[in-house]
């Protein structure tokens, strides 16, 4: 080769290597070329990646794959129906694209990497002004050790305020820290709009004054969030309100459907292990939560307070609640205002308080709804008044509250008015089809069902109905099998409570006025109407020191038509202990044994009985 050849070849390399370097940082034939920097924490915002396309399916679901078949079926497209290619994602891999998410935020991205927070100072994105109202995809990638702390600062979380059909999908924030005023949340301080949480994952602390929430603080405004996690959640709250293990607070149209939370709640009222509150038509769906919640008052084991026609569906809280004060259950604190819960249970070691403790419910006010429900709490113990395994107490004030298939099992102990199933029961309360299994103990007006229930001269009379206490019930005075005390309106007595259909098994032990059925039968200051006690049964053993009956320790006054007691299990009694009885009949079990003995029963669509070998039981249990 000639000298000018290799001269020239090397000249021209030289030259492109010089141009290559300098198209490093600027702009070559209208391309610009980046190498990226490594940028300190310090460092200004970084424009995510370009954008690249991403599956969504049919019913708007991102699903985070890389295919997409379009079939009806999952073909490895995360999609159970059609699904579509849709562009401009924008993908982050790094703190700083996350933080740059501040810069564009209708944008659409998409998380390509886990992103490690430690060190990096990131405020929340979206806020007063300026809400996130496009769509993040964490695509199952993690974003772990986010800190945040302004104890003066509302709307606190990885995401300040989403908002306007924005949506948070397949997020996972572990090992956060973050301390907010209100409206404080792992992922997101406030979410409206029709905006949507999916398929995400957190876990961390979390500290504020009010509207706090593992995932979120606060829901409005339809917003929704589905198949979302919180684990080893940690809140630490010394005011404020609407505490909760997933979500602090919802209200209007807002739903929350298949997710869980673990959480330990530290709260100094009005908190709950999944919700703080529920107000204005918000609903909660096949979610759980496992945990503690402990605090001064008001609090659940999944929700705190519930008013305004909210419902909660096909859930359950495994949760010990303790405080030292009042108004917990297992489940729920308070119910008013339409508030329904179905198809959901309670389970723990301990629910401890002051008044109106409930293995289920706190208390119920109003037209109300619990249905097909359970409280399988160890122990409920209350210091004061109203306790009971289901409820502690039932009012119907302003409607009508319904307890209906209901089922508790435990020990339950409190001071007066305690029962298996609800502490007091007035103004028009109903219990229906429920049960109660286990050990009831108090001072007075203690009974396996309900230990106070009363009439109203206003507002109408409580009923207890086609239900069935297998109990041992002690105290000292108005102890029964079924109810402690019960009794018309206080002065006129214009609406009479009503205890029809129920039977009771088991033991029952006081000093005065203790029987089979019913501690005291009383009678109004004025009027001539009466509680009324039909169609029941007692096979209990009955033990006390002053008027103590077979099935009625003291008639004041009272009401009884077609009731039986065993008189080989209680003993030689008087039917009441006290007072003058008629409508009462005694056997021995053998008598019991036979469908005969019970005149006037209704063996059609009530009661059933295995012809001599066993009591009459209801018909809507499984086994006799």
């Amino acid at each position: 080769m000639r000298m000018e050849t290799r001269i020239l070849i090397i000249t021209v390399f030289a030259f492109i290597l010089i141009v290559v370097l300098i198209a490093d940082q600027q702009t070559l034939a209208g391309q610009q070329f980046v190498v990226a920097p490594k940028i300190s924490p310090l460092s200004p915002l970084v424009s995510p990646s370009p954008p690249i396309p991403i599956v969504v399916c049919g019913d708007g679901r991102i699903s985070g794959a890389e295919q997409c078949d379009d079939s009806n079926t999952d073909n490895g497209d995360g999609c159970s129906a059609t699904c579509r290619f849709e562009a401009g994602y924008m993908h982050v891999c790094t703190s700083q694209e996350l933080d740059a998410v501040r810069t564009n935020l209708s944008g659409h991205y998409i998380q390509t990497c886990d992103i490690n927070l430690t060190g990096f100072s990131l405020s929340p994105i979206g806020g007063t002004g300026a809400h996130f109202i496009g769509i993040y995809n964490g695509n199952s990638h993690i974003i772990n050790h986010y800190t945040y702390a302004n104890p003066s600062l509302s709307f606190v979380g990885l995401f300040g305020i989403i908002d306007n059909n924005a949506k948070l999908v397949n997020v996972h924030l572990e090992d956060y820290n973050i301390v907010g005023y209100y409206d404080v949340g792992g992922l997101v301080g406030s979410i409206g709009g029709n905006s949507m949480i999916i398929d995400s994952f957190a876990s961390g602390t979390v500290q504020g004054s009010g509207s706090v929430g593992g995932i979120v603080g606060g829901m409005e405004e339809s917003s929704r969030i589905e198949g979302t996690t919180i684990e080893s959640i940690v809140f630490n709250t010394v005011s404020g309100d609407h505490i909760g293990g997933f979500v602090g607070l919802m209200q209007g149209e807002t739903v929350i459907t298949d997710s869980q939370a673990t959480a330990t709640v530290n709260a100094a009222d009005t908190a709950g292990g999944f919700a703080g509150s529920l107000h204005d038509f918000a609903s909660i769906d096949d979610s759980k939560v496992t945990g503690s919640v402990t605090g001064s008052s008001s609090l659940g084991g999944f929700v705190s307070s519930m008013t305004d026609d909210t419902s909660i569906t096909f859930s359950s809280a495994a949760v010990t609640v303790t405080s030292s004060g009042g108004l917990l259950g297992g489940f729920v604190s308070l119910m008013d205002h339409r508030a329904m819960i179905t198809d959901s249970s309670a389970t723990g070691q301990l629910v401890q308080g002051t008044t109106e403790i409930g293995g289920f419910a706190g208390s119920m006010d109003g037209p109300c709804v619990l249905r097909d429900v359970s409280a399988t709490v160890s122990t409920v113990i209350g210091t004061g008044n109203h306790v009971g395994g289901i409820v502690g107490e039932i009012s119907g004030y302003s409607g009508a509250p319904l307890v209906e298939d209901a089922a508790a099992t435990g020990t339950i102990s409190g001071n007066n008015n305690v029962g298996g199933l609800v502490g007091h029961v007035e103004y028009q309360g109903t219990v229906t089809a429920s049960s109660f299994t286990g050990s009831v103990n108090g001072v007075q007006s203690v009974g396996g069902l309900v230990g106070r229930l009363d009439g109203d001269d206003y507002y109408g009379a409580s009923v207890v109905q086609s239900s069935f206490a297998s109990a041992t019930v002690t105290g000292t005075d108005y102890i029964g099998g079924a109810v402690g005390t019960m009794g018309s309106g206080l002065f006129y007595g214009t609406s009479d409570p009503l205890i029809e259909n129920v039977y009771i098994l088991g033991h029952v032990s006081g000093a005065n006025k203790v029987g089979g059925a019913a501690g005291q039968v009383r009678a109004p200051s004025f009027g001539s109407t009466t509680a009324t006690i039909r169609n029941t049964y007692a096979a209990t053993t009955v033990s006390g020191t002053t008027d103590v009956g077979g099935f009625v320790g003291q008639r004041q006054k009272g009401t009884f038509v077609g009731d039986h007691w065993d008189n080989s299990v209680a003993g030689p009694l008087l039917d009441c202990g006290s007072g003058t009885c008629s409508g009462i009949q005694n056997h021995p079990t053998a008598a019991m044994h036979q469908q005969a003995t019970f005149t006037g029963w209704d063996f059609v669509s009530v009661w059933d009985i295995i012809e001599g070998q066993t009591y009459p039981y209801l018909q809507w249990q499984d086994n006799p």
